[in-house]
């Protein structure tokens, strides 16, 4: 419902007889929930001496200020403690692509990357997602998108083919954007690597990406930032995705192309609804 909402349907009234009919949803296992607490946030080192103890003319606090930077650490925070789930995961690598299909090696590959890269910025697993990494079936982290009718099996003599169902594209989307603040950073580097670049250029681009995404995933700033662009980036040379020409340009490898590609689709939907405000948009 919250996914057809996104497409602009109307929202659904909540009533007392939702509420009983939930029951029999409840009643069902549908897996493990991970619950995470990270430390209090302390209002008052955020309100510091902008406060003062009796308000007088000229002494009032510009609330909104300390109110905008007290959400983005909450925020921060809150991106921090995320736990991924086999769901995003697997919803990753379903929509890394234009096409509703994928055959079961290519997702095996594309779940195994995906969690190299959570691993890399520190997003914690979920035991499931573990599991399946440790037991070398990284496609079973599919499992519950399967059983939640999000996805369809369809056999094939070279390799079952896995369809998103009719309709599921944007529920598939809500999983994914759980671990979206970690795919942002591999996705705004492949974004600067569209075209061969200096590296100064592509860090200056994939910043610009982040700060055009700031208010969606909260991305750090200053060195923290250039560290974990610099962590990143060694790890896409590291894959062989990318090579430094001469004059220090940083180009994409024939065999990195499709990787940086399906990096790229995971910002996809988003520079999309950003470029559909922008023409709209009146001219100033």
């Amino acid at each position: 419902s919250i996914a057809s909402e996104r497409g602009g349907a109307r929202k659904q009234r909540e009533s007392l007889l939702a509420l009983l009919r939930a029951g029999s949803v409840l009643r069902r296992r549908h897996g493990s929930v991970t619950v995470r607490f990270g430390e209090p946030i302390s209002l008052a080192r955020h309100l510091g001496d902008s406060v003062p103890r009796r308000r007088g003319p000229g002494q009032i606090p510009d609330l909104r200020a300390v109110t905008s930077k007290f959400g983005v650490e909450i925020s921060r925070s809150i991106d921090a403690l995320i736990t991924a789930e086999r769901s995003a995961v697997a919803a990753a690598a379903l929509l890394g692509q234009p096409a509703g299909a994928l055959r079961e090696e290519e997702l095996r590959e594309r779940v195994a990357e995906v969690v190299r890269l959570l691993e890399l910025l520190g997003v914690p697993l979920s035991e499931s997602l573990q599991r399946c990494i440790a037991s070398g079936r990284p496609e079973v982290a599919l499992e519950p998108l399967e059983q939640a009718g999000s996805v369809v099996r369809v056999e094939s003599p070279r390799g079952d083919l896995l369809r998103v169902a009719d309709g599921m594209r944007g529920a598939l989307d809500l999983y994914r954007a759980t671990i979206g603040h970690a795919l942002v950073w591999p996705a705004a580097l492949a974004l600067a690597l569209r075209e061969p670049r200096a590296r100064a250029a592509v860090f200056a681009e994939a910043s610009g990406w982040l700060d055009l995404f700031a208010d969606e995933y909260f991305p750090v700033e200053g060195d923290e930032r250039r560290e974990r662009l610099e962590r990143v980036l060694a790890h896409l040379a590291s894959r062989g995705w990318i090579e430094e020409a001469p004059a220090d340009e940083l180009r994409s490898t024939v065999s990195g192309e499709p990787w940086l590609s399906f990096l790229r689709a995971q910002l996809q939907p988003l520079v999309e609804a950003y470029a559909s405000v922008a023409s709209r948009s009146p001219a100033k």
